[in-house]
Parts: C-alpha cells; structure tokens; sequence
C-alpha cells in the first residue's frame, strides 16, 4: 500500500538529519503509529508523504505511484491529513468546512450535501442540528470530529493525523480515540499517526514505530516493545513514558 525509500532529509549549515529512513512498508487499513522525543523526525516524515516537504533523496510510493513522479497538489488531494489545531475556517458554516476541498474539484451540489450529511452522521453529529453552527459554536471534541469528516470528505486512501487528539482534555481524548477505532473498523482507512502520547500509539497502532535522530529505532506491537526492546534507548523511552 504505502512504502518508504530511503527517505533523507537534511536541515541547516551542519546538514541535521532531521529524516534517515531506510525502508518502511505500511499494508491496506493498517494505522501506524510514529512516536519518539520532540525533534525524532515523526511530523517531518507526514510531510514528506504528504508532499508538503520534499525529501532530499528517496521516495514515498502510495498504491504504486511514487510522489517524485506526481503533481504535489493533485498528490494531496488523494491524502487526508488531520492535524492537531483541526485548522477549520472560523467564518465557514460547519457544511462548508466538511465540503471544502469537493467544492475546490466542482463536485455537484447534489454529491456534496450527501456525503457531507453522511460523513457528519458517521461522526455522531446530526447534520440537521450542526451544518449551519459555525466552528466556534462547537466544543473541542466536536471540532475534532469535523476536521476528521473534512479529512473523508474525497474519500482518500491514506489518513494522516499529527498529534490529532493532543489538544483535547485527557477525557475527551480518550473518549475521541476509542470512538474514532470503532468507526475505522467500518472504514478500514490506511492511517499514519503521530503522537506523542505511548499509550496512544499502543493503543491505535497496529504497528508501532519508535524514531530517534531521524532514524526508525524499532518497530512492531506492544508485545514487541515490552519483550524485546532492541537497545537501552527504547527501554528509557518506554520507561519515561509508563
């Protein structure tokens, strides 16, 4: 579905590694988790799948086409990307924010109002009492779940989400998560998560992947961690975090 080729990216006079990713390959409806200490490289490496970072050297290839060989713009549009401070226009009604990018491609109006209604009832907001609120109106979680709605609305292969829950409060946070895996069981989305939260990453990931200096440390599921860390870096990271 998704692979990683020796993805590099350098920073500044001293040429950081802010990326050195070997190889990573992510199946069909797989939800991976990228964790590690601020400055790892995990919010650089969404970008760079995202296209709105150009790698160095190395490539991303989703579904067979490689972003090196494809128009960064239309690239984007086939990737959700859900981002911590959800990014809504705050002089949008909540329809308007979900249909966005349908009505940037001239979708028809009658496609538009039926998957924004469909994609707002699928999040648990009813659209006869939310599609003309503005995002101000709304609390935090409820933000949340139309930026997700936003993110579905063309349907994308692929979900990116950057720290997506971080600004909620632990409650609510939680509450988003649990609500957020059952619906992907319908769904069956391709995700990329990046969190700084270990409980998180074990708790959504059905693949975890710790990063240091740019680099893939280990990868695998709690099991994995919790049996076997690969060196004493992993065994403090997981320390520190429990």
């Amino acid at each position: 579905m998704i692979l990683l080729k020796n993805l590099k990216k350098n920073y500044g006079k001293n040429n950081f590694k802010a990326v050195d990713i070997k190889s990573l390959y992510i199946k069909k409806a797989q939800i991976v988790s990228l964790i590690g200490p601020s400055g790892c490289g995990k919010t650089t490496t969404l970008k760079i799948i995202n296209n709105l970072i150009q790698a160095d050297e190395g490539f991303v290839e989703i579904n067979g086409e490689k972003n090196t060989e494809s128009d960064p713009v239309l690239w984007r549009r086939k990737i959700g990307y859900v981002i911590q401070k959800i990014g809504l226009f705050p002089h949008l009604t909540i329809l308007q924010n979900i249909s966005i990018l349908s009505y940037v491609l001239k979708r028809n109006k009658k496609f538009i109002q039926e998957r924004s209604y469909e994609l707002m009832e699928l999040v648990g907001l009813n659209p006869k009492d939310y599609k003309n609120r503005y995002p101000l109106e709304l609390s935090g979680g409820q933000q949340q779940k139309i930026g997700l709605a936003r993110a579905l609305m063309e349907n994308p292969p692929l979900l990116l989400m950057d720290e997506a829950f971080r600004s909620l409060d632990p409650l609510t946070s939680r509450s988003m998560r649990k609500e957020f895996l059952k619906l992907n069981q319908k769904l069956k989305k391709t995700i990329v998560l990046v969190t700084h939260d270990i409980q998180e990453a074990f708790e959504m990931g059905d693949l975890v992947v710790l990063m240091q200096k740019g680099r893939i440390v280990q990868k695998g599921t709690r099991e994995d961690f919790k049996k076997n860390p690969k060196n004493l870096f992993v065994e403090n990271f997981l320390n520190k975090k429990n």
